[in-house]
């Protein structure tokens, strides 16, 4: 396997573009020439307002970036002309219009980083009738500059105390059942702030809310939540939907969104309301991101 690899797209339909085989040569299928500006900082979105009478600019306050425009420059080697066409056919049916953005995952010797790509243009030169052909650009636009590391999944149910000792006590000693703290934990180990994607299953008579330990900010739904529906809070874009799609933003009655800054811990307290019937169930995915 070589540690310097693209792929685009997810499950049976995706391609990767093997680093090994970047050059046309003798290796069979599609190769990665060259990947322009992955590890780039896309541009400041910042206005620069120059001081008039003073050296310098006036400080913009708070820096943020504009989408980041990524090249893959590829390559396939074919035993036939129809194959490589198809190749070619294939890359373009992929990438032409997708219901959702495309994931691209670049393989590094420092391990796996993903963005998702908008926009995909792709220039194909002529082939000549040859089963071979290198040069093709691959132009993509990622909606979020930072990349974003392998998915992290934990769940919790409620807090519940543990069994604890019976007195008298016998040999072997019992400590009865496990209790929870109702807790999901994630840590950024990357240099951008990342966000989380929190759901939430029922049923709970008047909601729930979640905090962040760490902080003290609070989300909190109150709402009946069956024991049916699910609940998915994105803290990227600040949306609750109910079974993927109504909307509850109406029924926050706290939204202090939490994130999670590089190199912290982010610790998220669940906490049911009201009547619990049920197993009610929170789920914290997320990843770690870089610039």
């Amino acid at each position: 396997m070589s540690a310097y690899d693209l792929t685009l797209g997810t499950g049976q339909s995706a391609i990767r573009f093997d680093g090994g085989a970047g050059i046309v040569g003798a290796r069979h299928g599609w190769g990665l020439q060259n990947l322009t500006d992955w590890m780039s900082l896309s541009d400041a979105k910042n206005d620069v307002n120059e001081r008039a009478l003073q050296h310098g600019a006036f400080d913009p306050g708070q820096t943020t970036r504009q989408s980041a425009l990524i090249t893959a420059t590829v390559a396939y080697v074919g035993s036939t002309v129809a194959e490589l066409e198809q190749a070619i056919y294939a890359l373009n049916g992929l990438t032409a219009e997708p219901a959702a953005p495309l994931r691209a995952t670049f393989r590094g010797a420092a391990g796996e980083t993903h963005r998702d790509m908008i926009n995909i243009e792709i220039t194909v030169p002529s082939h000549r009738g040859r089963s071979r052909l290198s040069d093709i650009t691959i132009d993509m636009t990622a909606i979020d500059p930072r990349a974003y590391g392998a998915e992290s999944t934990n769940s919790t149910g409620m807090a519940a105390h543990g069994g604890g000792l019976r007195f008298p006590l016998t040999f072997p000693v019992n400590f009865g059942t496990h209790g929870t703290d109702g807790r999901v934990r994630f840590t950024n180990t990357g240099t951008a702030t990342t966000y989380l994607t929190l759901v939430v299953t029922g049923g709970m008579s008047q909601g729930f809310s979640l905090k962040r330990v760490e902080t003290g900010q609070t989300i909190t739904i109150s709402r009946p939540i069956n024991m049916d529906d699910t609940v998915t809070l994105e803290t990227y874009y600040g949306t609750v939907l109910l079974n993927n799609q109504s909307s509850l933003s109406g029924f926050l009655t706290e939204y202090d969104w939490f994130q999670c800054p590089p190199g912290e811990t982010c610790t998220v307290q669940f906490t049911p309301l009201g009547t619990v019937t049920g197993t009610p169930t929170l789920t914290m995915t997320a990843s770690p991101a870089w610039w």
